[in-house]
Order: structure tokens, then sequence, then C-alpha cells
């Protein structure tokens, strides 16, 4: 259970929300503020911030070329 106060002056006043409801209450929140926060009208790139950016969604596509790591408790003692 979380409990909500109203303000800090009056604490006599409280709320208490279920881990459930919390969650709806910050999503909801969240959601409100994306939408309020997003520009209304976003401009274009230009042509090279623009293939810059279509690189990077490349790369970040193509597969990894680091080999991956074994865990400690794998590896060979030597």
């Amino acid at each position: 259970m979380v409990t909500a106060m109203a303000n800090s002056l009056d604490s006599d006043l409280s709320i208490e929300l279920d881990h459930r409801t919390c969650v709806a209450v910050c999503d909801g929140i969240g959601d409100r503020l994306k939408d309020t926060l997003q520009p209304t009208v976003a401009a274009p790139l230009p042509d090279f911030l623009q293939r810059l950016v279509d690189r990077l969604k490349e790369i970040d596509e193509a597969p990894s070329i680091v080999p991956a790591q074994r865990p400690p408790q794998l590896r060979k003692a030597v």
C-alpha cells in the first residue's frame, strides 16, 4: 500500500493506494505529459542529419561483431 498525502500541511488527509492503482495513476500522468510535451509540428531534419539518423538505424540493426562473453562462473580456471 502506498499512502498519498494531499499536502504537507494537511497530514490528516491521506489516501491509501494499492500497487495496481498507483501504477495506473503514474501511467495516466505519463501519457498526458507525453501528449502535452510533444511538439505540435515537427520540422523535417536537414538532409545531412537525416542520412546520419538512417545510418545509425542501419548500424543498430546489424549483428554484433563483439563475441559474447561467458559469465565468470562458466570460465575455465587456469
